[in-house]
């Protein structure tokens, strides 16, 4: 594809995917029974969680769209997801710092870092994660998984469950190493994944047909 096509196509999924996360967002503040009527740290929280969320659908689906159409290498890929999730892990964490976010420090989760004899230039005295911690949990969300596959145009499908529930699962499993606040570390990876499916391009079977038969006549 021509480059302007590629930008074309990466710009409307970056306006669709960052509709998509913050409506999840908030849809799941609602189900979870946060009231958002004059509540300011609900909202802190809501924010905080969207710009988290919208940063790393930016982000897969960027790296997506440049690896579209080329095999790669597995290895380099992963390494370039780890990259990628230091970065969401940085903006996350500076905007938890910006919006002045105080309610990620619970007593659970205290005691889940004293409990794993934590380094202390992880987390704060109450619990609440600091910038490392940011970095690894988010690093370790987006390294062992292959994200790019979600984004690709030749998937089976525009949107599988099955990938959105293995993204849940592995930020599930690395909350027992990596103590975050929950449930936001594995929301969102939940809607991180469900976005970037469903404002990725995506190729049907007649579609896919279609071209076959053009590029034979040609």
């Amino acid at each position: 594809k021509p480059a302007a096509m590629r930008a074309s196509e990466l710009s409307g999924s970056m306006l669709l995917s960052a509709i998509v996360a913050g409506v999840l967002c908030l849809v799941m503040f609602v189900v979870g029974g946060h009231r958002l009527d004059g509540n300011v740290d609900a909202w802190i929280e809501l924010t905080w969680l969207s710009v988290s969320c919208i940063s790393g659908t930016w982000l897969v689906l960027t790296m997506g769209k440049f690896w579209e159409g080329n095999e790669g290498e597995s290895i380099r890929r992963r390494f370039a997801m780890l990259v990628a999730g230091l970065g969401i892990g940085l903006i996350s964490f500076v905007a938890s710092q910006y919006l002045t976010l105080e309610t990620l420090a619970s007593a659970d989760l205290a005691r889940q870092v004293n409990s794993h004899d934590m380094p202390s230039g992880m987390y704060a005295a109450d619990g609440s994660p600091l910038l490392p911690a940011y970095l690894a949990y988010f690093g370790g969300m987006m390294v062992l998984l292959p994200w790019w596959k979600q984004v690709d145009p030749l998937r089976r499908t525009r949107f599988s469950l099955m990938s959105t529930g293995w993204c849940v699962l592995w930020a599930w499993i690395l909350n027992m190493f990596l103590p975050f606040p929950q449930p936001w570390g594995v929301l969102a990876a939940a809607t991180i994944s469900v976005a970037v499916q469903l404002s990725a391009p995506w190729l049907s079977g007649e579609q896919r047909t279609g071209f076959r038969h053009e590029f034979k006549r040609a």
